[in-house]
């Protein structure tokens, strides 16, 4: 006869199961995986049989590991990302929710804003790890997300910015 199961186990187990036995895996009528690293995403998400799996791992590690973000449920950053890899995240289009935050310089931020400022308005915090210029802050000010930065430039440049910049 034939047998009809389902698989839950923890997303290690599961990544090690498509390397030794993935006819198993993809013959289960659900698989449901705990939390997975981007890395174990990426296996999870390279068989034909859907798993329902999120993703929580360092923002480097997820950017390297980009396979799997677009089939997980969640995704969540566990430390700072700069714009770029705020980016790569935001632009996944997984099924539930994305969670990160935002630690750059007040260059990559303005360059960002005029990119996309989605990747940065939709950052949980955001935080410029260098000094905005005058003409930087201007940029950054005209978000609607708060932005935590701080200004240097001459007393001319910095005069002349926007009273929201200040």
């Amino acid at each position: 006869g034939s047998n009809t199961y389902n698989i839950s186990d923890t997303a290690a187990n599961l990544a090690a199961g498509i390397v030794t036995s993935v006819t198993a895996i993809n013959g289960a009528g659900t698989v449901t995986s705990a939390i997975a690293t981007a890395a174990q995403g990426a296996t999870l998400a390279s068989i034909s049989q859907a798993i329902v799996y999120s993703i929580s791992d360092s923002a480097s590690n997820i950017v390297a590991n980009i396979g799997g973000l677009n089939e997980s449920v969640n995704i969540e950053s566990t430390d700072s990302c700069t714009f770029a890899q705020g980016k790569v995240i935001e632009d996944a289009t997984n099924s539930g929710s994305i969670t990160y935050n935002i630690s750059d310089t007040a260059a990559n931020l303005a360059a960002g804003i005029g990119t996309d400022s989605v990747a940065i308005t939709s950052a949980g915090t955001v935080t410029a790890s260098t000094s905005a210029t005058a003409a930087e802050a201007n940029v950054i000010a005209g978000l609607s997300k708060a932005v935590v930065y701080n200004i240097s430039d001459t007393a001319t440049n910095i005069a002349s910015t926007n009273s929201s910049a200040l």
